[in-house]
């Protein structure tokens, strides 16, 4: 995923750092490593 539409918000690690909520939403559904999948 392109990080192009960064919402404002305060990340201090780049695991935290989503283009849009969608993403936002589903990282708290997967696991640390279908995250990394889908980051890719």
């Amino acid at each position: 995923m392109t990080k192009t539409n960064v919402q404002p918000i305060p990340s201090n690690s780049q695991h935290h750092d989503t283009p849009n909520n969608k993403t936002h939403i589903i990282k708290f559904r997967v696991t640390a490593e279908e995250k990394a999948s889908l980051e890719l």
